[in-house]
């Protein structure tokens, strides 16, 4: 197993810099987890912290052809479907990836019940497997109204598309014009410091979607969602470090 390093900072990116520099490594190259225990005191009490406790290590290299295969196929038939929308993926444990469809389009993707989004699901696996690509595969909607029936992703197989626990009720349009102010400040922050900086505020799926179409439309930067524990997060790139 790599060895871990730990280190702390007021904010993780500057933790994380830490290790960076002591590894002669660039932020990039690191994976990391936050120290939960520090958040919480003996008696189970919520803690407040001003110096952020990590633990860092370098990332595996990972040979990622069978992602861009699937990434590719998807892309290419929503091109087919004439949907505007641009894939992603992002790498997780276990050969697991979640390709990202950002579309504002997105309900014409998940479809009635999400009746399009299972059926693109099982037409993907199915070439996958003809091809031997060993990765499994979810796939997450994001961008475009979606009606009321609608999912943004299909509940047919939770271990394929994750569970709900993170739902929220919808914001109002006043939280959710301040939450793309918040996503633009944030970007600037990146944009000045050129370091990565973690959204650690919890966000419901809805809200992530505010976040990365917000920063989608800034030159320079980008967004990128990964698992820290249970909850999802979001972290704000240079452009360049994006994965695709």
């Amino acid at each position: 197993m790599t060895s871990r390093v730990k280190s702390s900072g007021v904010t993780i990116a500057e933790a994380l810099q830490v290790v960076a520099t002591e590894l002669s490594l660039t932020i990039n190259e690191l994976d990391y987890e936050v120290t939960r225990e520090q958040f919480f005191a003996e008696d189970g009490t919520r803690l407040g912290v001003d110096i952020v406790e990590i633990e860092a290590w370098i990332k595996e290299k990972i040979d990622t052809s069978g992602i861009e295969a699937a990434r590719d196929w998807l892309q290419k038939l929503l091109d087919l479907m004439n949907i505007e929308a641009k894939v992603s993926f992002v790498v997780q444990k276990n050969n697991r990836s979640e390709l990202r469809v950002l579309s504002e389009q997105g309900g014409r993707v998940v479809g009635r019940k999400g009746s399009t989004l299972r059926a693109i699901r099982a037409v993907m696996k199915r070439v996958m497997d003809s091809q031997e690509n060993a990765w499994e595969f979810s796939i997450e909607v994001d961008g475009g109204e979606k009606s009321r029936d609608s999912r943004r992703r299909d509940h047919g197989d939770r271990r394929d598309y994750g569970d709900r626990r993170d739902r929220k009720p919808r914001t109002s349009r006043r939280d959710q014009d301040k939450l793309k102010q918040l996503a633009k400040r944030l970007a600037q922050k990146v944009l000045s410091s050129q370091e990565v900086l973690v959204i650690n505020r919890e966000l419901s799926s809805f809200e992530r979607r505010i976040v990365h179409l917000t920063i989608q439309d800034m030159n320079g930067v980008g967004t990128e969602s990964f698992m820290d524990g249970d909850v999802k997060r979001i972290r704000i790139v240079l452009e360049a470090t994006v994965e695709e």
